[in-house]
C-alpha cells in the first residue's frame, strides 16, 4: 500500500507536534498550521 508510509509519517508528525506544544488547547490553531505546512511540502 502507497498510503502506508504517508500515514506512520503522518501519525509520527502528529505525535512529534502534541509532544512540542504539549496538550495546550490554545496552541492547536498554530499545531494545524505547523501540520498543514508539513503535509503540503511533503510528496505524498
Amino acid at each position: 500500500m502507497s498510503n502506508h508510509k504517508w500515514n506512520m509519517k503522518q501519525n509520527y508528525m502528529l505525535a512529534f507536534t502534541v509532544c512540542k506544544y504539549g496538550l495546550n488547547s490554545e496552541r492547536w490553531d498554530s499545531i494545524a498550521n505547523d501540520l498543514a505546512d508539513f503535509i503540503e511540502t511533503t510528496p505524498q
